[in-house]
């Protein structure tokens, strides 16, 4: 079941919120005192999370399966997304799968129940694991949109709004919903290209003490103006090489185009980015 992508939180008794974990999506099977992981295209990932599994595996039921992320904490307790791959590879025991649903237990389907019910038997059966590396997704005891805005001050990725007496169905539902917090940061413009479904992008770079620095992609959703002027630029200013080693494709342009791009808050390379301004760097 995914969550469908909305602008604003919702409000209402109707609908209870989680914060919204940024790790890989992730179910754990339980069978007979053994455990596996899947990723969320159904691809086994058992091995990737040896301790996450030997946990499950001690679960008090003869069959179960969990739905949740697995994340990597950071210092502050906050995901961190780009440190995740590494983390899998290296350090496994960093790992924490937090869990938000149980679509199955002990024999029975329960998907077809209430999410209040599943989420009460999920809290149930993890009373007794232990406190590392598998955890219950608490609700947040606050209004959608005080929920969010507390969520937003802290730093996550959002929250996660879920239907009161909604059933599991898979797929995209518009009864869970997700509110992401993001932010705006002016970066160099170095180059133009298309994704695979002809969508134009640009390619961006981050300016510090120590030079420039790839950090994406962002879509060019501006204004007619704007994108005018983004074409002309790139047009009048093309350029042999980019402006730092990059092994892909683009139509690369010199310095001076810098955009005002909002994209998913954190560090490290852009999310769901997209271009919203332009200005000329005249140094």
């Amino acid at each position: 079941m995914k969550p469908r992508l909305v602008e604003t939180a919702l409000t209402g008794d109707g609908w209870l919120h989680e914060v919204k974990f940024d790790g890989y999506r992730t179910q754990l099977h339980v069978e007979a005192g053994n455990a596996k992981a899947f990723s969320s295209s159904g691809a086994t990932w058992t091995s990737k999370y040896p301790q996450i599994v030997a946990a499950a595996a001690q679960l008090p039921c003869t069959s179960a399966i969990l739905d949740g992320e697995v994340y990597l904490p950071d210092i502050h307790g906050a995901s961190d997304f780009t440190g995740l791959p590494s983390a899998i590879r290296w350090h496994p025991e960093q790992l924490i799968f937090v869990a938000f649903d149980l679509l199955h237990l002990d024999g029975e389907d329960i998907r077809g129940r209430p999410i209040e019910s599943r989420r009460a038997m999920l809290a149930d059966l993890l009373q007794s694991a232990p406190a590392h590396p598998i955890a219950f997704s608490a609700e947040l005891e606050a209004d959608g949109p005080a929920a969010f805005a507390a969520i937003d001050a802290m730093g996550l990725e959002g929250i996660v709004s879920k239907k009161r007496g909604s059933r599991y169905k898979s797929g995209e539902a518009d009864t869970w919903l997700k509110t992401k917090t993001f932010t705006v940061s002016e970066l160099e413009v170095i180059g133009a290209d298309v994704t695979p479904s002809g969508a134009p992008v640009a390619i961006l770079a981050r300016r510090d003490e120590h030079g420039l620095h790839f950090v994406g992609d962002a879509f060019i959703t501006l204004k007619a103006a704007d994108r005018e002027d983004f074409w002309a630029y790139a047009e009048a200013n093309t350029a042999e090489a980019p402006a730092l080693p990059l092994k892909r494709r683009g139509t690369w342009l010199r310095p001076g185009l810098i955009a005002k791009v909002r994209h998913l808050r954190g560090e490290g390379m852009l999310r769901h980015a997209t271009l919203k301004g332009l200005r000329h760097d005249h140094r």
